[in-house]
């Protein structure tokens, strides 16, 4: 089933209907942050030392287009955007990884305890909050008699 997971570590169970086909992200979402906090760096850096690069070159140059510098503008807010991509990325990793390690064999015990504990439950009593009404549809079956089928020669 796609989008699964173990209840007991918390891994996300692989999709096997896409096992034949390779898609751009992983195949978890570990492999998929890994992916994105890849290439958000690399286009940080490459947006950062692009717009430098412009505004060192043609910064204080006579007859310079202004698109020049709105580019360059544009490159260092992408690298900025890029760059807090990258940070938010890394914080959930760590988070993710601080999770995997403690929270999910700990949470394991809990449900298995949890569900032992629970199966010696009785049966729920909802008389106090449904009241049977009859239907007109109730015994009605009883009445119906068998259609004798046609036989029909091919």
């Amino acid at each position: 089933m796609p989008e699964s997971y173990c209840r007991a570590c918390g891994e996300w169970l692989p999709d096997l209907a896409k096992r034949g086909r390779k898609s751009f992200g992983g195949d978890s979402p570990e492999e998929s942050l890994n992916i994105s906090l890849f290439l958000s760096a690399i286009s940080s850096i490459a947006a950062l030392l692009l717009g430098i690069w412009l505004y060192a070159t043609y910064l204080g140059r006579p007859g310079v287009p202004g698109i020049i510098y709105v580019t360059a503008a544009f490159l260092l807010a992408i690298a900025g955007w890029q760059a807090s991509n990258f940070y938010i990325g890394i914080r959930l990793s760590k988070n993710l990884a601080r999770r995997r390690k403690g929270n999910f064999a700990d949470r394991s015990n809990e449900l298995n305890n949890a569900s032992q504990e629970n199966a010696a439950l009785p049966a729920a009593d909802n008389s106090q909050f449904v009241r049977h009404v009859s239907s007109v549809t109730e015994n009605t079956t009883e009445f119906l008699e068998a259609v004798p089928r046609k036989r029909t020669d091919s």
